[in-house]
């Protein structure tokens, strides 16, 4: 089932090179969603799925038109600042995979289930930006400190309540010894005060 829909992620990448939103959503809604459903997705997840696909495109290399309009605002180089982005958007592409797993995350199911499938998406997106970045409460993190925190943020971001409280353990345990300043996990950066 994921490498079918790891097919269909990759069209609607290419399929929404170069396009505004509107343009990206049609195009993607007659030739992806349907195969999506195909595949045992609900109307609405294969629509948000390829919706979301096909709007990343807009930071995914080489085309990235709106990194290449902030970098010509911002007067950087386009394709270092489409780097950027894709590297800062990574999280934009996991959640599609979260609406396909976990259709909570589309408000369909149970109050309860949709509240912690919500909050677990949270901690697991902020987890995961965390490892990406290499900055998580404040703090500036090792190599490793990221590998533990990446581990987290797959375990929330997969659905099911034994991962979901393991990885909002990690993420609390984490965030204690960020606390406290653990020289081992923490980067320490100096600063220049005049």
């Amino acid at each position: 089932m994921v490498n079918s829909y790891s097919s269909h992620d990759l069209g609607a990448v290419i399929l929404g090179f170069g396009l505004p939103t509107t343009a990206v959503y049609v195009t993607v809604a007659v030739i992806l969603a349907p195969a999506l459903q195909e595949l045992g997705l609900s109307a609405l997840q294969a629509h948000m799925f390829a919706f979301f696909y096909g709007v990343v495109a807009a930071i995914t290399p080489p085309i990235a038109l709106a990194s290449f309009a902030a970098a010509s605002i911002s007067k950087t180089h386009p394709m270092k600042t489409s780097f950027v982005a894709f590297r800062l958007g990574l999280a934009g592409f996991i959640i599609p995979f979260m609406f396909a797993y976990g259709p909570e995350l589309l408000l369909q199911g149970k109050p309860l289930d949709i509240a912690l499938a919500v909050i677990t998406a949270i901690v697991g997106l902020y987890l995961l930006t965390a490892a990406i970045i290499g900055f998580y409460w404040n703090a500036h993190i090792n190599l490793f400190t990221r590998l533990i925190l990446f581990a987290g943020s797959l375990l929330t971001l997969y659905p099911g309540i034994i991962s979901d409280f393991i990885g909002v353990g990690i993420a609390l345990v984490m965030y204690m010894v960020t606390r406290k300043g653990s020289v081992s996990i923490i980067v320490k950066t100096e600063t220049n005060q005049s």
